[in-house]
């Protein structure tokens, strides 16, 4: 009750701040981006409860906010509640495709929860968008063999190998040989 209040008191309180002439979109999002960055606040502090509330409020307000959906997504990951962390990160996918942090967490939780093939697709995405992070080629290879597509997932072993090659050639060209040591004290003295 005491919680209830609380926000009675907030919404009461950012409401009679909103200047007359604003509509009623700039309402809502001033609303939500008080509540969203109130839930960031109480969950930084520790406050999940009360966290959990404000971003269902936020969710209340814009149904398809993809940060909410990604926050409240942890929430269901502790209450042990993972097809409503993989439904809400799959909503906060659709509704910003380009996020590397939340096509990783759908990824991850789908590969984590025994859905392989859902985890490879998801991962062979994010190798096209983002070919420049070498792990993806092993979380790939990961959920490949343990959907049984060992076909695939030697590919993305290779895939992997490759471009550790490539920046090893980067580092150090074929045929250079290094002194070492030893042939370092030998040019110093």
């Amino acid at each position: 009750m005491f919680k209830q209040l609380i926000y009675l008191i907030s919404f009461l309180s950012l409401v009679a701040v909103l200047p007359a002439g604003a509509t009623e979109t700039e309402k809502d999002q001033r609303k939500f981006d008080y509540f969203f960055y109130e839930g960031l606040n109480l969950k930084n502090a520790g406050k999940f409860d009360a966290a959990y509330d404000a971003f269902n409020h936020c969710l209340a307000i814009d149904s398809t906010a993809a940060p909410v959906l990604y926050e409240l997504s942890s929430f269901y990951v502790q209450l042990n509640r993972p097809e409503k962390a993989v439904e809400m990160l799959k909503r906060a996918v659709a509704n910003s495709k380009d996020n590397f942090t939340y096509k990783m967490a759908l990824a991850s939780i789908t590969r984590n929860l025994g859905m392989y093939g859902e985890a490879a697709e998801e991962y062979e995405e994010l190798v096209r968008d983002y070919p420049e992070k070498e792990e993806l080629n092993y979380y790939l290879a990961d959920a490949l063999t343990q959907a049984g597509e060992i076909g695939k997932a030697i590919e993305a072993y290779d895939a992997l190998e490759s471009v550790i090659h490539a920046e090893i050639q980067t580092v150090r060209p074929v045929g250079e040989t290094g002194r070492g040591f030893q042939g370092d004290r030998e040019a110093s003295g």
